[in-house]
């Protein structure tokens, strides 16, 4: 396992091309694939963290399961 940061980060930045089936007629990424790309921001935190999910899970017995999320839309 990576020796954790000294710091962990406060925040992240993952890039994502939205592929065709993920957008709707207009274009716009359709909102059931947010929870999806929320995932993807937080296994790519704990990687810049230098705690990668897999190594937690296969080294260390560490799990850590999402017990609640949730999303407000607004128009």
């Amino acid at each position: 396992m990576n020796e954790p940061a000294n710091r962990t980060p406060s925040t992240g930045q993952v890039s994502v091309r939205v592929r065709y089936p993920e957008a709707d007629k207009m274009g716009v990424a359709w909102h059931g694939h947010y929870l999806a790309w929320f995932e993807l921001g937080r296994t790519e935190w704990m990687r810049d963290a230098g705690c990668p999910y897999g190594e937690l899970e296969d080294q260390g017995g560490i799990f850590f399961p999402v017990v609640r999320v949730g999303a407000e839309y607004k128009a």
